[in-house]
């Protein structure tokens, strides 16, 4: 699936995205469920690949 975005749009998406990452973060420091907190850091890890194709590593 190809989705066309303009600049804005972009900036806007990327912005929420490191905001959700962030979410994630103090979310898996504040539960005590081993289990659960796998699962954040895994959706993490999801949201992280999404984050890496929209914002490419510089060379």
């Amino acid at each position: 699936m190809n989705v066309e975005l303009s600049a804005p749009e972009l900036e806007l998406l990327v912005r929420v995205v490191r905001d959700r990452l962030g979410d994630y973060s103090m979310q898996i420091s504040d539960t005590d469920d081993s289990k659960f907190r796998e699962t954040l850091r895994a959706e993490r890890g999801e949201l992280q690949g999404i984050l890496d194709r929209l914002v490419p590593a510089k060379a």
